[in-house]
């Protein structure tokens, strides 16, 4: 099954294009080790997953959202840094959820209880747990991409 969102755009600009967010279910489901091998293999893509398994194909952000980005990150740093507790993460960091669904925040802060329960192992790969804090941009199309 495949499905495509479409959300409304802005009446103000017939050059306005909205963003697309695809859903693909794969012909065979994957565990979370062959997702993430995949996402390895095609590492010039982005991808999430749904906790029903469906692909979530990520389009690249515009200029400003990346700017955006890159400041709620280094803020979300800085602060860690300062009070010397947990990791930050941006977005290229993915996550297991409880719901089996892989998500990747644009920035995400771990609390150092929530690191002390991975294995080595474990931080190779999409990290097993929910982050204790997360940010999300929103694109200037007024839509991330992601439904969660």
């Amino acid at each position: 099954m495949s499905t495509a969102t479409v959300p409304t755009t802005s009446p103000s600009s017939a050059y306005d294009f909205p963003a697309i967010s695809i859903h693909l279910a794969p012909a065979v489901p994957m565990t979370q080790d062959q997702f993430f091998d995949f996402c390895q293999q095609n590492a010039d893509k982005r991808f999430e997953r749904t906790a029903e398994g469906e692909l979530i194909i990520m389009a690249p952000s515009g200029g400003d959202a990346g700017f955006q980005d890159a400041e709620v990150c280094r803020q979300l740093g800085n602060w860690a840094k300062a009070v010397g507790k947990g990791k930050v993460s941006g977005s290229s960091g993915g996550y297991i959820l409880p719901n089996s669904a892989n998500r990747a925040p644009d920035a995400s802060w771990i609390s150092p209880e929530q690191l002390a329960t991975l294995a080595a192992e474990e931080r190779k790969k999409f990290l097993p747990l929910c982050p204790f804090f997360l940010i999300e941009v929103r694109s200037p199309s007024g839509m991330s991409g992601k439904s969660r």
